[in-house]
């Protein structure tokens, strides 16, 4: 659930950063998602992926971690019964 609200929380900020861009300077929807990924500045561009794949494995771990607990506990209170 984690990985999923990652997802979610990714796209929705880059489609209202998109709709910035369309508003301010009257791109089209398809300018403004072009100008997002090939910016001028490319260190932006790489500080965003790089946080971007940070955040992907960080909530890949925590889901697999949730995932490990919940078995554990599972299996013990399959013992004790």
């Amino acid at each position: 659930m984690v990985t999923l609200s990652f997802f979610l929380l990714i796209t929705s900020l880059t489609i209202l950063i998109a709709l910035f861009d369309m508003s301010l300077f009257e791109f089209s929807f398809f300018e403004a998602m072009i100008n997002i990924l090939f910016s001028e500045i490319a260190i932006g561009r790489y500080i965003a992926l790089f946080g971007a794949a940070l955040g992907l494995i960080a909530s890949v771990m925590i889901d697999v971690r949730i995932h490990r607990t919940k078995k554990d506990s599972n299996d013990n209170e399959r013992k004790q019964e």
